[in-house]
């Protein structure tokens, strides 16, 4: 079956607002991750030397039946955000043991403390990786940016209400979309899926 051959409707969905999916939570719950990792299950597909010619495009060769390792670009976009959840833990991390430096360091000394405090709650071995994270954050920034642009949800209105307040108040029920049906598509790449071990036997043949 041809990648989301059945997938190009657009049903309209409703969607609340403010109102968390499984995908969203606290940034130590396990079963937020275990559901982001559910959603990237299919992320390695294998495709066709036909495939990469349609888009222009060359890839690593797989070592079964000859196929080209490959993302979907809407993997890249979810990769993406993974990548800004992880930051977020690891800032969340970060500043709880800020807060509590007293329980999570007990033999800190008071020069440590003053350059703990000074960074935030960002430890010196961390600060010294921040300047990469950025480099990728921004990167991932851009790159949901860039798919938002290229593809604009036109089917939706934000609508606002008059609340309490002097301000209009943002409407966030029921909002309608356009979407694709995404059981229908990960069903039809379900079969290209390319296992972490098979992907772990690659080795560059240039070195």
């Amino acid at each position: 079956m041809s990648i989301a051959k059945h997938a190009s409707g657009y049903p309209r969905t409703t969607q609340e607002l403010y109102n968390s999916s499984k995908y969203a939570g606290h940034p130590l719950d396990p079963n937020v991750d275990e559901a982001w990792r559910l959603l990237l299950r299919p992320m390695d597909i294998r495709v066709t030397a036909a495939e990469l010619a349609r888009n222009n495009r060359t890839s690593v060769q797989l070592p079964r039946d000859r196929g080209y390792l490959a993302w979907l670009g809407v993997f890249h976009e979810l990769h993406c955000l993974t990548g800004l959840k992880f930051a977020y833990k690891i800032m969340q991390k970060l500043l709880r043991q800020w807060k509590y430096k007293e329980q999570y360091f007990p033999n800190m000394t008071s020069a440590q403390a003053y350059d703990m405090d000074s960074h935030t709650g960002m430890m010196p071995t961390t600060t010294r990786n921040m300047s990469r994270t950025y480099e990728i954050l921004d990167h991932c920034l851009d790159r949901i940016r860039a798919t938002i642009i290229c593809h604009p949800d036109i089917a939706s209105l934000t609508t606002f209400f008059w609340g309490s307040g002097t301000k209009p108040t943002v409407d966030g029920t029921k909002t309608l979309h356009s979407c694709v049906d995404w059981d229908v598509l990960m069903d039809s790449i379900m079969g290209r899926a390319v296992s972490s071990e098979e992907v772990d036997t690659l080795v560059n043949p240039s070195l």
